[in-house]
Protein backbone atom coordinates (compact mmCIF):
# COMPACT_ATOMS: atom_id res chain seq x y z
CA UNK A 1 0.00 0.00 0.00
CA UNK A 2 2.61 2.43 0.53
CA UNK A 3 4.43 1.63 -2.69
CA UNK A 4 1.17 2.95 -3.99
CA UNK A 5 1.24 6.21 -2.37
CA UNK A 6 4.89 6.76 -2.74
CA UNK A 7 5.92 9.05 -5.43
CA UNK A 8 7.75 7.55 -8.91
CA UNK A 9 8.42 3.68 -8.31
CA UNK A 10 6.34 2.85 -11.52
CA UNK A 11 7.47 -0.84 -12.29
CA UNK A 12 6.68 -1.72 -8.65
CA UNK A 13 3.45 0.55 -9.06
CA UNK A 14 2.49 -1.42 -11.46
CA UNK A 15 3.88 -5.26 -9.66
CA UNK A 16 1.69 -3.80 -6.88
CA UNK A 17 -1.53 -3.61 -8.43
CA UNK A 18 -1.44 -6.86 -10.21
CA UNK A 19 -0.57 -8.47 -7.27
CA UNK A 20 -3.71 -6.56 -5.42
CA UNK A 21 -5.38 -7.63 -8.51
CA UNK A 22 -5.11 -11.16 -8.14
CA UNK A 23 -5.26 -11.08 -3.75
CA UNK A 24 -9.26 -9.64 -4.69
CA UNK A 25 -10.08 -11.69 -7.02
CA UNK A 26 -9.22 -14.91 -5.10
CA UNK A 27 -11.07 -13.56 -2.10
CA UNK A 28 -14.24 -13.20 -3.89
CA UNK A 29 -14.06 -16.64 -4.99
CA UNK A 30 -12.98 -17.92 -1.57
CA UNK A 31 -15.69 -15.98 0.03
CA UNK A 32 -17.95 -17.14 -3.05
CA UNK A 33 -17.49 -21.29 -2.21
CA UNK A 34 -17.49 -20.55 1.37
CA UNK A 35 -20.77 -18.87 1.47
CA UNK A 36 -20.40 -16.40 4.39
CA UNK A 37 -21.40 -13.32 2.03
CA UNK A 38 -18.40 -11.81 2.29
CA UNK A 39 -17.65 -11.70 -1.60
CA UNK A 40 -19.38 -7.87 -1.87
CA UNK A 41 -16.15 -6.51 0.16
CA UNK A 42 -14.12 -8.11 -2.51
CA UNK A 43 -16.02 -6.92 -5.27
CA UNK A 44 -15.61 -3.30 -3.64
CA UNK A 45 -12.06 -3.70 -2.95
CA UNK A 46 -11.75 -4.95 -6.66
CA UNK A 47 -14.19 -1.18 -8.25
CA UNK A 48 -11.80 0.38 -5.87
CA UNK A 49 -8.93 -1.15 -7.18
CA UNK A 50 -9.40 -0.33 -10.76
CA UNK A 51 -10.69 2.96 -10.11
CA UNK A 52 -7.36 3.82 -8.50
CA UNK A 53 -5.76 2.23 -11.37
CA UNK A 54 -7.79 4.15 -13.93
CA UNK A 55 -7.09 7.67 -12.42
CA UNK A 56 -3.30 6.63 -12.23
CA UNK A 57 -2.97 5.57 -15.57
CA UNK A 58 -4.66 8.96 -16.16
CA UNK A 59 -2.51 11.20 -14.52
CA UNK A 60 0.78 9.65 -15.91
Amino acid sequence: MVVLWSPGLKTLKECTYSGFFFAFILAFFAHYMIGDGGQMTAVVAFILLITSYIFYKKIN
